[in-house]
């Protein structure tokens, strides 16, 4: 079990208070010879006894409630995926439907010189080539589009292997509830031999987890750790004359993605200025700074201080003002008849799609001649 939260535990400090206001009110209160109650407490000393024993159950009946509400706070997360190791073929024959993840994560580098897509395969495919005689396997890729490499389980496992490992990591991000419902239609094929699902994945992407509602009898496994990362949203630039003349608001968000907090410099450059500050990102949260600069003109680079070094993802820039004239002559000596055969077609899409915020350049073509 892992916490989400872990620096929420320190709530479970106020444990403390419960006993220091018992013992410093014990210690307060003034005795006072009362003769009734002296008479009733000499009496009966095993219900004395008993008053203090209550006093103090009452006092750990508090001090469970905080630590309760403090581990609460803190988010517990239990593991819900198995280890490779525990991974056993079926004895007897089965249908196997494999997931495996060719997301861009799984792109990330191991230890010994791989990367988690070409760990996948191998687990996978050892899994498949364990399979007993009479077994039918099917493998789904949930790169987006998630699809299916086979139409329906087949038992020759030998092209299956071929098809699992002839696949590459792709640049997309996970289409996980696609693919899962893609290998449990594909696991109901038929109802002869029992079926079951793995998928082999970093688990990197928050869909994983939508995904496996109401699917207890999916096996996950684990490839490699969740990584975590500083990301910049986005950044944005606007005036602001309440502050003064020539005042620009530069305004980022960040996202924090990990189970942990992130801290940090954010930094704006701008020229040959420089402005940083301390910043605190709690995990799976967005936060968002603003820095005043004297400028209405000009780019501004604002970007973070990652403890794994520069990403591509730490830094952004902004267009402080408004934004100037650039005209483009293009040549075209040989106009196509068809707009999508012409070059001229093509640049004026790129020169659209370079604005850094929508509306911020049009584009305009001219006929010469």
């Amino acid at each position: 079990m892992s916490l989400l939260s872990p620096w929420m535990l320190i709530v479970a400090l106020t444990m403390v208070v419960p006993p220091l206001l018992h013992l410093i009110g014990a210690r307060r209160a003034r005795r006072v010879q009362f003769s009734a109650l002296q008479f009733l407490l000499t009496k009966d000393p095993k219900r004395a006894r008993n008053i203090r024993i209550e006093h103090w159950l009452l006092v750990l009946t508090r001090m469970a409630i905080l630590a309760m509400l403090a581990l609460g706070l803190s988010e517990p997360m239990t593991h819900w995926f198995n280890e490779p190791s525990s991974l056993q073929a079926s004895e007897e024959p089965s249908i196997l439907v494999v997931v495996v993840d060719d997301s861009l994560s799984m792109s990330t580098q191991t230890k010994d010189g791989n990367n988690r897509f070409s760990q996948a395969q191998h687990a996978a495919s050892q899994l498949i080539a364990s399979m007993p005689a009479g077994s039918r396997v099917a493998v789904v890729m949930s790169g987006r589009p998630a699809r299916s490499l086979q139409l329906r389980p087949t038992g020759d496992l030998a092209k299956v292997l071929v098809d699992l490992n002839a696949q590459t990591v792709r640049g997309v991000d996970d289409d996980a509830i696609k693919a899962l419902a893609l290998a449990e239609r594909l696991g109901s094929a038929t109802s002869a031999l029992p079926s079951r699902i793995v998928v082999f994945s970093d688990l990197q992407r928050s869909g994983w987890l939508d995904a496996t509602k109401g699917r207890d009898l999916v096996q996950w496994q684990s490839i490699g750790s969740r990584s975590e990362d500083i990301e910049m949203l986005e950044v944005s630039a606007t005036p602001a004359p309440e502050l003064g003349r020539n005042k620009t608001r530069i305004h980022a968000q960040i996202k924090r993605h990990g189970v942990s907090p992130w801290t940090g410099d954010i930094t704006l450059s701008y020229g040959d200025k420089e402005m940083r500050s301390k910043l605190t990102v709690q995990a799976g949260e967005v936060a968002e700074h603003d820095f005043i600069v004297t400028a209405n003109t000009g780019v501004a680079s604002v970007s973070l201080k990652s403890q794994v070094g520069a990403q591509l993802n730490d830094i952004r820039d902004v267009l402080i003002g408004d934004s100037e004239t650039v005209r483009v002559l293009l040549i075209n000596g040989d106009p196509r008849p068809v707009l999508r055969d012409d070059e001229a077609f093509f640049v004026r899409k790129a020169l659209a799609a370079s604005a850094i915020r929508p509306g911020e350049m049009s584009v305009t073509v001219q006929s010469v001649g």
